[in-house]
């Protein structure tokens, strides 16, 4: 798929996860997954869809939501370095360039990862946002039709 694919598919998925997130009965459900820290715990060893870990980063929580025919399952971690650190990160572990906006690099299938400033505005929220001093967001999201079948379907 192309690059303009997987962007405008990250886009269509953050604005899917902020509009359910203020609307009511939008299906979406928190919680800790398996095999993972608590919501707002320690640091993970291993994240989603083989991304590697960011130093210090710890996961905020992680959700899943329902948009018309789009099924999005999404976790936001913290990290108390400034978003330019946290994209130089991933652009050199992934090899795409960290001056690309909105800044994603693509993972296994439809999942993304991104990384916005905790300030911004179009950051889907956590229940438990960043604590004071956490200076920027990553979102890892999976998107799939809420009619797939496939069992790695989030």
């Amino acid at each position: 798929m192309s690059r303009l694919f997987h962007v405008v598919l990250a886009c269509g998925v953050a604005l899917a996860v902020i509009a359910c997130q203020h609307a009511a009965g939008c299906g979406g459900r928190a919680g800790g997954g398996a095999g993972g820290a608590p919501d707002g715990g320690e640091p993970l060893a291993v994240w989603p869809a083989g991304f590697a870990p960011y130093p210090g980063a710890r996961r905020l929580c992680s959700q899943h939501s329902t948009a018309g025919a789009l099924r999005v399952r999404w976790t936001a971690y913290a990290s108390a370095d400034e978003a330019a650190t946290v994209v130089a990160f991933y652009a050199r572990a992934h090899g795409v360039d960290p001056g690309m906006r909105p800044f994603l690099v693509r993972g296994h299938g439809t999942t993304t990862l991104a990384v916005h400033e905790a300030a911004a505005a179009d950051v889907p929220r956590c229940p438990q946002g960043p604590a004071p001093g956490e200076r920027t967001v990553i979102l890892v999201t999976t998107a799939a039709s809420r009619f797939a079948t496939s069992k790695e379907a989030p």
